[in-house]
């Protein structure tokens, strides 16, 4: 499998927050600080969650030796996450910050070296003679095409491996007309997302032209099962359901609409 890079995406309010305020103010607070955003870093690669391994006596005595952290300091974080609703216990052996999904940013390797060859030229100077800079420019569509048929050999190999793991090349309604297949597909769909996504949505027949060819277009690349299986995961996200809100006190609802148009990122971002 193909190397990822996850990076915090940190805003410029971060530290305007009440909640982070009010941890600096207390004694030993930006210690306390540099904790949580260890913890942040600690959970991107599982999507905000912290697992205790029983590598310690206790989970915050791993924590510590994870962070390199002293343990006091690491008990006076927790729990003042636990209070502010920065962070959740899903279970004894696992914790979740809360803040996560707003705050994560992940690429392949591939994508990575596309965005670094773009920075580079955008930072290139053409200082020669107009035939020697046409070749450059032309040298360099040529290395920028490249690395975008990497990217998307990499972005496809990624839906390969999951469609070779739950043995998924078998056609959908591969027996119906394609009219037929449209409708049907669509239908279960829509059907699925009303089972386990429990917001106000009408169903296919209140879909537009364009709502319904991007459905289907989407299902060609992922197949129907991929899909329903993202429907099922983000239902189980308190951020997507409304459930939690942002620092803000602002709660979002994921609409069946911004689902489809988001695949992608949703797709990467609950690690399918």
């Amino acid at each position: 499998m193909a190397k990822r890079y996850y990076w915090l995406k940190l805003k410029e309010d971060f530290f305007k927050q009440n909640e982070i305020k009010r941890l600096r103010k207390i004694a030993g607070g930006d210690t306390y600080t540099i904790v949580y955003l260890k913890l942040l870093l600690l959970s991107l690669k599982d999507e905000g969650k912290i697992y205790f391994d029983c590598v310690g006596d206790s989970f915050i005595d791993e924590l510590a030796l994870e962070l390199d952290e002293k343990e006091d300091d690491i008990q006076v974080t927790v729990n003042y996450l636990l209070q502010k609703n920065l962070m959740s216990i899903v279970e004894d052996d696992e914790y979740y910050l809360n803040e996560i999904p707003t705050m994560i940013g992940s690429e392949s390797e591939s994508a990575e070296r596309v965005r670094r060859h773009r920075e580079k030229q955008q930072a290139l100077q053409c200082n020669s003679d107009e035939l020697h800079c046409n070749n450059d420019v032309t040298q360099s569509k040529s290395k920028e095409s490249e690395l975008n048929i990497e990217l998307n050999k990499d972005i496809n190999n990624r839906v390969i491996e999951l469609k070779e793991k739950e043995n998924l090349f078998t056609p959908v309604y591969s027996d119906s007309s394609y009219k037929e297949y449209e409708e049907e597909t669509i239908n279960h769909l829509t059907n699925v997302w009303n089972e386990y996504i429990p917001f106000i949505f009408k169903g296919a027949s209140y879909l537009n032209k364009d709502d319904k060819n991007k459905i289907i277009k989407l299902v060609e690349k992922y197949t129907l099962h991929v899909i329903e299986e993202a429907i099922k995961k983000v239902s189980s996200i308190d951020y997507y359901m409304g459930k939690e809100p942002n620092r803000n006190g602002n709660t979002f609802k994921i609409s069946f609409i911004w689902f489809i148009e988001n695949f992608y990122e949703i797709y990467l971002r609950i690690n399918l």
